[in-house]
Protein backbone atom coordinates (compact mmCIF):
# COMPACT_ATOMS: atom_id res chain seq x y z
CA UNK A 1 0.00 0.00 0.00
CA UNK A 2 1.37 3.66 -0.89
CA UNK A 3 -0.30 5.19 2.16
CA UNK A 4 0.97 7.74 4.23
CA UNK A 5 1.02 6.98 8.13
CA UNK A 6 1.26 9.51 10.65
CA UNK A 7 0.27 8.01 13.68
CA UNK A 8 -0.46 9.37 17.11
CA UNK A 9 -1.51 7.78 20.00
CA UNK A 10 -3.06 8.92 23.53
CA UNK A 11 -5.68 11.86 23.80
CA UNK A 12 -3.55 12.09 27.55
CA UNK A 13 -0.47 11.14 25.03
CA UNK A 14 2.00 12.22 28.19
CA UNK A 15 1.35 9.49 30.39
CA UNK A 16 0.67 6.85 28.03
CA UNK A 17 4.87 6.41 27.67
CA UNK A 18 4.61 5.68 31.62
CA UNK A 19 1.54 3.59 31.55
CA UNK A 20 2.09 0.05 30.45
CA UNK A 21 3.61 -1.42 33.96
CA UNK A 22 4.55 -4.48 31.94
CA UNK A 23 7.01 -6.16 33.46
CA UNK A 24 10.04 -6.23 30.88
CA UNK A 25 12.21 -9.32 31.58
CA UNK A 26 14.54 -11.83 29.59
CA UNK A 27 12.19 -14.32 27.85
CA UNK A 28 12.86 -17.85 26.89
CA UNK A 29 14.81 -18.46 23.60
CA UNK A 30 11.73 -17.74 20.40
CA UNK A 31 8.93 -16.97 22.73
CA UNK A 32 6.76 -13.68 21.18
CA UNK A 33 5.72 -12.93 24.75
CA UNK A 34 6.13 -8.89 25.95
CA UNK A 35 10.31 -9.55 27.25
CA UNK A 36 13.64 -7.82 27.25
CA UNK A 37 15.16 -8.66 24.29
CA UNK A 38 19.07 -8.95 23.50
CA UNK A 39 19.73 -5.36 22.97
CA UNK A 40 18.15 -4.80 26.14
CA UNK A 41 14.60 -3.30 23.92
CA UNK A 42 11.59 -4.83 24.86
CA UNK A 43 9.23 -5.84 22.37
CA UNK A 44 6.39 -8.84 22.46
CA UNK A 45 2.51 -9.47 22.05
CA UNK A 46 1.32 -8.18 25.80
CA UNK A 47 -1.80 -10.20 27.16
CA UNK A 48 -4.15 -6.65 26.71
CA UNK A 49 -3.98 -3.43 24.95
CA UNK A 50 -2.67 -0.32 26.82
CA UNK A 51 -4.76 2.42 26.53
CA UNK A 52 -4.27 5.81 29.06
CA UNK A 53 -7.30 7.34 28.40
CA UNK A 54 -10.91 7.26 27.14
CA UNK A 55 -8.91 8.81 23.66
CA UNK A 56 -5.18 8.11 22.46
CA UNK A 57 -3.62 9.19 20.39
CA UNK A 58 -1.31 6.17 19.12
CA UNK A 59 0.58 6.89 16.37
CA UNK A 60 2.53 10.03 13.95
CA UNK A 61 4.57 8.34 11.28
CA UNK A 62 5.06 8.49 7.14
CA UNK A 63 5.66 6.07 5.32
CA UNK A 64 4.97 5.03 1.79
CA UNK A 65 3.86 1.14 2.97
CA UNK A 66 5.24 -2.14 2.08
CA UNK A 67 6.30 -5.58 3.83
CA UNK A 68 7.71 -5.39 6.55
CA UNK A 69 11.50 -7.43 5.11
CA UNK A 70 13.98 -8.62 7.57
CA UNK A 71 13.97 -5.35 9.28
CA UNK A 72 12.10 -2.09 9.54
CA UNK A 73 14.12 1.00 9.76
CA UNK A 74 12.53 3.33 12.21
CA UNK A 75 13.72 6.97 12.03
CA UNK A 76 13.23 9.84 14.78
CA UNK A 77 14.70 13.59 13.72
CA UNK A 78 16.67 14.71 16.31
CA UNK A 79 15.50 17.94 17.74
CA UNK A 80 17.80 17.90 21.04
CA UNK A 81 20.41 16.02 22.66
CA UNK A 82 17.94 13.53 24.59
CA UNK A 83 16.32 10.50 23.05
CA UNK A 84 12.97 10.70 22.41
CA UNK A 85 10.44 8.66 24.47
CA UNK A 86 8.99 5.98 21.85
CA UNK A 87 6.28 3.41 21.88
CA UNK A 88 5.50 1.53 18.49
CA UNK A 89 3.07 -1.39 18.77
CA UNK A 90 -0.13 -2.98 16.38
CA UNK A 91 -2.82 -2.93 18.39
CA UNK A 92 -4.82 -5.96 16.82
CA UNK A 93 -2.17 -8.75 17.46
CA UNK A 94 -1.31 -6.31 21.27
CA UNK A 95 2.14 -6.57 19.91
CA UNK A 96 4.42 -3.78 21.38
CA UNK A 97 7.90 -1.88 21.10
CA UNK A 98 9.47 0.18 23.38
CA UNK A 99 12.78 1.16 25.24
CA UNK A 100 14.57 1.21 21.88
CA UNK A 101 18.21 1.68 22.08
CA UNK A 102 18.54 3.94 19.09
CA UNK A 103 21.75 5.05 17.65
CA UNK A 104 22.59 8.83 16.02
CA UNK A 105 22.71 9.47 12.63
CA UNK A 106 23.24 12.30 11.14
CA UNK A 107 19.46 14.36 11.64
CA UNK A 108 18.09 11.76 13.32
CA UNK A 109 17.97 8.72 15.83
CA UNK A 110 17.73 5.16 14.05
CA UNK A 111 17.17 1.85 14.67
CA UNK A 112 16.87 -0.97 12.09
CA UNK A 113 14.05 -3.92 13.62
CA UNK A 114 14.56 -7.16 13.44
CA UNK A 115 11.07 -8.57 11.80
CA UNK A 116 10.93 -12.00 14.31
CA UNK A 117 8.71 -11.24 16.60
CA UNK A 118 6.63 -8.98 13.98
CA UNK A 119 6.25 -11.88 11.70
CA UNK A 120 5.10 -14.27 14.73
CA UNK A 121 2.66 -11.91 15.13
CA UNK A 122 0.99 -11.76 11.91
CA UNK A 123 2.28 -8.26 10.99
CA UNK A 124 3.03 -7.84 7.64
CA UNK A 125 2.85 -4.59 6.21
CA UNK A 126 4.28 -1.24 7.13
CA UNK A 127 0.98 0.52 7.38
CA UNK A 128 0.00 -1.79 10.53
CA UNK A 129 2.50 -0.13 12.57
CA UNK A 130 1.67 2.65 15.06
CA UNK A 131 4.20 4.43 16.43
CA UNK A 132 4.67 8.00 18.54
CA UNK A 133 7.87 9.98 19.75
CA UNK A 134 8.05 12.84 22.11
CA UNK A 135 10.58 15.45 22.82
CA UNK A 136 11.61 14.77 26.61
CA UNK A 137 12.51 18.40 27.57
CA UNK A 138 9.16 20.03 25.38
CA UNK A 139 6.82 17.53 25.16
CA UNK A 140 6.18 18.12 21.78
CA UNK A 141 5.74 15.40 18.89
CA UNK A 142 7.94 13.74 16.50
CA UNK A 143 6.86 12.17 13.14
CA UNK A 144 8.25 8.11 13.04
CA UNK A 145 9.58 7.51 9.61
CA UNK A 146 8.66 3.93 8.83
CA UNK A 147 10.84 2.60 5.66
CA UNK A 148 10.38 5.24 3.30
CA UNK A 149 8.85 8.13 4.22
CA UNK A 150 5.60 9.91 2.43
CA UNK A 151 4.92 13.11 1.08
CA UNK A 152 2.74 13.73 4.41
CA UNK A 153 1.70 12.24 7.33
CA UNK A 154 -1.09 10.39 9.28
CA UNK A 155 -2.84 11.25 12.75
CA UNK A 156 -4.12 8.38 14.47
CA UNK A 157 -6.06 8.01 17.51
CA UNK A 158 -8.10 4.87 19.31
CA UNK A 159 -10.58 4.39 21.96
CA UNK A 160 -12.51 1.90 23.42
CA UNK A 161 -15.37 4.25 23.65
CA UNK A 162 -17.73 5.76 20.75
CA UNK A 163 -16.29 8.67 19.86
CA UNK A 164 -17.35 11.79 17.24
CA UNK A 165 -15.05 14.05 15.88
CA UNK A 166 -16.71 17.49 15.21
CA UNK A 167 -13.26 19.22 14.13
CA UNK A 168 -9.97 18.50 13.17
CA UNK A 169 -7.33 21.01 11.63
CA UNK A 170 -3.25 21.15 11.48
CA UNK A 171 -3.54 25.02 12.28
CA UNK A 172 -2.83 27.28 9.45
CA UNK A 173 -3.03 24.09 6.80
CA UNK A 174 -5.38 21.76 5.12
CA UNK A 175 -5.41 18.02 6.77
CA UNK A 176 -7.98 15.88 5.18
CA UNK A 177 -9.99 13.25 6.90
CA UNK A 178 -8.89 9.49 6.93
CA UNK A 179 -10.97 6.51 6.95
CA UNK A 180 -12.73 7.09 9.62
CA UNK A 181 -13.07 3.68 11.49
CA UNK A 182 -10.85 1.61 9.39
CA UNK A 183 -10.13 -0.26 11.81
CA UNK A 184 -12.11 -1.06 15.37
CA UNK A 185 -11.26 2.30 17.81
CA UNK A 186 -9.13 3.81 15.34
CA UNK A 187 -10.00 7.04 13.83
CA UNK A 188 -7.27 8.48 11.39
CA UNK A 189 -6.45 12.15 9.88
CA UNK A 190 -3.49 12.51 6.86
CA UNK A 191 -1.63 16.06 6.18
CA UNK A 192 -0.85 15.13 2.41
CA UNK A 193 0.84 17.86 1.44
CA UNK A 194 3.18 18.57 4.54
CA UNK A 195 6.44 18.23 2.23
CA UNK A 196 5.07 21.59 0.30
CA UNK A 197 4.70 23.53 4.34
CA UNK A 198 8.29 24.85 5.44
CA UNK A 199 9.41 23.58 8.71
CA UNK A 200 8.54 24.55 12.02
CA UNK A 201 6.39 24.09 15.05
CA UNK A 202 2.86 22.92 14.26
CA UNK A 203 -0.34 21.99 16.13
CA UNK A 204 -3.41 19.78 15.07
CA UNK A 205 -6.03 20.88 17.20
CA UNK A 206 -9.41 18.65 17.18
CA UNK A 207 -12.76 19.08 19.02
CA UNK A 208 -14.23 15.53 19.96
CA UNK A 209 -17.38 13.63 21.64
CA UNK A 210 -16.78 11.14 23.72
CA UNK A 211 -19.62 8.61 24.54
CA UNK A 212 -19.24 6.52 27.57
CA UNK A 213 -22.09 3.93 28.71
CA UNK A 214 -25.26 5.88 29.29
CA UNK A 215 -23.54 9.62 30.29
CA UNK A 216 -24.36 12.34 28.64
CA UNK A 217 -21.45 12.81 25.83
CA UNK A 218 -18.13 14.50 27.22
CA UNK A 219 -16.61 17.24 24.69
CA UNK A 220 -13.17 17.26 24.38
CA UNK A 221 -10.75 20.25 22.88
CA UNK A 222 -7.23 19.82 22.75
CA UNK A 223 -4.27 20.84 20.80
CA UNK A 224 -0.78 18.75 20.00
CA UNK A 225 2.20 20.19 19.29
CA UNK A 226 4.60 18.74 16.84
CA UNK A 227 7.68 19.28 14.88
CA UNK A 228 7.65 19.87 10.81
CA UNK A 229 10.35 19.42 8.70
CA UNK A 230 9.86 18.87 4.53
CA UNK A 231 13.54 17.42 4.44
CA UNK A 232 12.17 14.61 6.55
CA UNK A 233 9.84 13.70 3.91
CA UNK A 234 12.29 12.97 1.56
Amino acid sequence: MNRLRVTLAAVGLWGCFGLSGLACELAESGSLDYALQEDNRCEGIQDRIQVSGSLDLISFTSTNGGSLGTTVRIRVPRRDRNQPFFRMQEPESRWLLERVPFTSQGDFYLYNLSTRILNGSDVDDLDDLRAIAVTGTQRVYLPTLLGSPARGYEFVFYSVDRVKFLKAEVRGTDIAWGPQGARTGEKSFGWSNANQTPAGRYEFYYEAEIEQGNRAPELIRRSIAFWHNPDWLR
